[in-house]
């Protein structure tokens, strides 16, 4: 099972040339981008179970920075200008 740091890089790496970005300069890009330090939770995006008898889960995306879902897109983005 992989990470969720090495499964976003398995899934950017399929759109990103290595002639644009080096494998590494992705790799570290990704793990700076979903690290603890820039989102709140350990998961970075938790799943919580609302009712276990009728499978019904929330996937929490509001622990960037802004409290708002666009930080699990943006924070990607912006490291990539940087």
């Amino acid at each position: 099972m992989l990470s969720r740091i090495q499964l976003a890089f398995k899934i950017f790496s399929q759109y990103i040339s290595t002639k644009e970005i080096p494998s590494e300069d992705l790799r570290q890009i990704v793990r700076r981008t979903y690290s603890r330090d820039v989102f709140r939770a350990p998961e970075v995006t938790p799943l919580v179970t609302l009712d276990e008898k009728k499978q019904l889960y929330l996937l929490e995306l509001f622990h960037g920075p802004t409290f708002a879902f666009k930080d699990v897109a943006l924070q990607f983005l912006g490291n990539l200008f940087e």
